[in-house]
Parts: C-alpha cells; structure tokens; sequence
C-alpha cells in the first residue's frame, strides 16, 4: 500500500513540475523587437507571413487586411481571424470553431528579415511561438478569394 501511494506521488509531482514548466516564462529570443505601433501595423497591414510553428510539423500562411481581418491557413486548413495592435504586441483571435482566445506575440526581427513571433501568454497551458520568413507583400496566394467576403467583414444578419 505504501509503495504505490509513493509511486502517486511522484506521479502527481511529475505532472506538478511539467504543469508549472509550462506555465512559465518563455525566453524572449534574440533579435530586434519591434514594438512600435506604427512599425507593427506597417508590417502586418497588407502583407502574408509564411512559417512554421516549433514542435509541429507543416507550415502556415497568414494575410493580414488592412482592417483587421486575417485569413490564416496551415496544412490546408482555412481559418478566418482578426489581428490588432496593442502594448507593443499584435493580437490574434480566430474566429470559432477554431481558436478564439486572444493570443498577442512580440516581433523579433532576425539579422536574414525573418521573424520569430513569440507570446509570453500562457494559453491552453502553453505558449507559442512561431518562425516565419522574411513578409511577401500583399496578398500573393490569393487567400483572400478562398474566403466569401475577402478582408470585408461578414455583413450582420
């Protein structure tokens, strides 16, 4: 009885340590950061992103309009979002059934013009980060016509 209560234990302080590791503090990785909000909003507004996120295979490309609206694709799958600006972060939500928590990224610019966007913000129990390269101007997957309204906004019913 004593040998498996202590083997719970450590079970339980396992997943105590593992929980708390990823609650904490990532790093800020090297590079220029970014945090003007006239620079952050010049380099999303009317750009796509291509990248890659650490720990997952596949890649992704975003479209940022320059209204807000993001239309963002990984591994063929389509999700229609909103970015904004805020505190030196850009923010991103998408809309359900995808991930709709409000995560927001600080901008480190690498000496190549690639991008390493990182979130301090503990979401789901982790945080991300995501590599992208260097911004292709405009829209040059076309992704905002595999969307019905584009970058409008969905008129209300």
């Amino acid at each position: 009885m004593f040998r498996s209560g202590l083997v719970a234990a450590i079970i339980v302080s396992f997943v105590q340590l593992a929980h708390a590791d990823a609650m904490a503090p990532n790093p800020a990785p090297p590079g220029e950061v970014i945090n003007s909000p006239v620079a952050l909003q010049k380099l999303f507004a009317n750009n796509t992103f291509t990248g890659t996120i650490p720990g997952f295979e596949g890649s992704w490309a975003e479209y940022y309009c320059p209204n807000g609206t993001s239309i963002y694709v990984y591994e063929g799958h389509l999700q229609l979002g909103h970015w904004r600006v805020q505190n030196g972060r850009t923010c991103f939500a998408y809309d359900p059934p995808g991930y709709d928590k409000e995560m927001c990224v600080s901008a480190y610019r690498q000496n190549d013009g690639s991008f390493v966007f990182h979130s301090d913000d503990v979401v789901d129990s982790f945080v991300q980060t995501s590599l992208a390269k260097p911004p292709l101007p405009g829209d040059p997957f076309h992704l905002r016509k595999l969307v019905k309204y584009g970058c409008d906004k969905e008129p209300s019913v």
